[in-house]
This record gives structure tokens, C-alpha cells and sequence, in this order.
């Protein structure tokens, strides 16, 4: 390989690692009630890039529904989010990082519309079509929730509910 080559692909593996340095962005917005349009204190907003979940930090509104962060970006990615709160249903979202500033604006979410409901099934087999049993059914409020509402496991004839 001549000096030209090695050179040329220096300074190409040089350009991309300067185009794809992260750079600081500040990220706002304000959380509010959908239905009664005052502001929500405390609803966590969550920021990924990708698959990747835990890469940045949960933070959470202020008194007057506001969030305001610092997060170390490369430009021109989809940034997603989600804006969650007990009793509301989440909000997913995403944005394309161009600048040091994205404001988000105002972010509406719906109120959970307390209700009762009679959730019930059965479990069989694909293939042979027989029950099958001690399946645990679990329902979250919200997506990538932890902590499920309700758990339901099925008996001896699939049967849950």
C-alpha cells in the first residue's frame, strides 16, 4: 500500500470519529394533565438511544410540570422517550437530536380511567391441544413496568380469571 492510501484512509477513519462525537444537548419540557391541562410534578421522563434503556438517568418534573437535562448526544440519532406517572398512561415519543437545544414542549397524558374488569382466559397447548397449568398472566398499567396489578396463574384445565 502507498503512503497516499494509508493516508486517505487515516483521514477518512479521522472524519468519521469527529462526525460521530457526542456533544452536550439540553433537553426541556413540561408534563401536563391532558383533560385538565394544569401540570404534573413528579412524572419521570426517560431518554434512550436504540435498545438501550439504562443508559441515561430517570428524571423527574418540577413543581410546575417542567424537566430541563444536560445529556451527551451524537447528532442526527432518533431520541426516544417516555413520560410516565402513576395513574397516567404512559407517553412514548421520540425525536431526531439536531443542535445543543430540543425542547420537547408540552407533553399531554392521559388519566387512567379507573375500572372494573373481569379478565379471564384459558391456556392450551399449540400442538396437542391440551391445558396447561400454573401459567402466571401478569397485567402492567404501563409498558417496561415492573410491577404488575395483577397476577393470575391458570389451575389444572388452563382456566384463569
Amino acid at each position: 500500500m502507498n503512503l497516499d492510501a494509508i493516508r486517505n484512509k487515516i483521514y477518512c477513519l479521522l472524519l468519521i470519529i469527529l462526525v460521530t462525537q457526542a456533544s452536550p444537548v439540553v433537553i426541556l419540557g413540561t408534563v401536563i394533565n391532558k383533560e385538565s391541562r394544569t401540570t404534573l410534578s413528579n412524572a419521570s421522563v426517560t431518554f434512550r438511544i436504540g435498545r438501550v434503556t439504562s443508559q441515561y438517568p430517570v428524571i423527574y418534573t418540577d413543581t410546575n410540570g417542567g424537566f430541563r437535562t444536560v445529556l451527551s448526544l451524537e447528532q442526527n440519532y432518533p431520541l426516544a422517550y417516555y413520560v410516565s406517572m402513576d395513574n397516567y398512561v404512559t407517553k412514548l415519543s421520540s425525536v431526531k437530536i439536531v443542535g445543543d437545544s430540543i425542547n420537547l414542549g408540552i407533553i399531554e397524558l392521559d388519566s387512567l380511567i379507573e375500572t372494573e374488569i373481569f379478565f379471564c382466559g384459558k391456556i392450551i397447548d399449540s400442538v396437542t391441544g391440551l391445558p396447561i397449568s400454573n401459567v402466571r398472566i401478569q397485567l402492567h398499567k404501563n409498558p417496561g413496568s415492573s410491577n404488575p396489578f395483577l397476577e393470575l396463574y391458570t389451575d389444572s384445565t388452563g382456566y384463569y380469571g
